[in-house]
Order: C-alpha cells, then structure tokens, then sequence
C-alpha cells in the first residue's frame, strides 16, 4: 500500500509558465539524445506527457515508496522551485533505504 501525505495540482493551463518551461526542456533533452545516440528512446519521439505540481507544506511525510505509473517512463524530471528535502529511489519496494537524493538550494 502507498501513502501519499502532499498537495498535488495536475490540472495546469496548457499556457501556464511551468508548461513553457517543459517545452524548452523537451527541446533540449531531445537534443541531447541526439549526441548520446541514446537506444532506448527515438530523440524525435522524445514528449514530455504530463506535467504535475506537488507541494510539501511543512510537517507532510511525502510518499512511501512506489512504483510510478507506466505512462512515466524512461525519463522522469524533478524540477525543486524551493525548499529542500530528498527522493529516494529503491530498487525494490521492499528496500529500506534506497539511494538518497537530496535536494537542497544552489544544490
């Protein structure tokens, strides 16, 4: 079982600034592919799919581990505007500890 304790909007205007941000960030992951030759996925196919705003009021627990929907595949971005804290990505669900993230300003 998941627990999820944060504040998620997924409903941002398709003009929002955040939107635009994903857009020039498309833009240049799709290039970068192009350098690595990367195999696993087609540079010209390369689509930021979805875009979704959490926040972590303070004293909120987050999430425990998961595993992320199959429509987030490949490569996932996490952009922090502010505050800090930390991801933990696990091999498995049953993994205590997991690899630390953290994030941090000027980090």
């Amino acid at each position: 079982m998941v627990y999820q304790d944060f504040e998620l909007n997924y409903s941002l205007p398709p003009n929002h600034l955040l939107w635009k941000l994903a857009t020039t960030l498309e833009g240049l992951m799709s290039l970068a592919l192009t350098k690595i030759s990367a195999e696993w996925v087609s540079p010209a196919t390369y689509t930021i799919n979805d875009l979704i705003v959490q926040r972590y009021p303070p004293g909120c627990k987050g999430i425990t581990p998961h595993r992320d929907h199959l429509a987030y595949r490949i490569i996932i971005a996490i952009l922090l505007v502010s505050g800090d804290g930390e991801c933990r990505i696990h091999r498995s669900r049953d993994e205590p500890k997991g690899q630390v993230i953290r994030f941090c300003p000027g980090g």
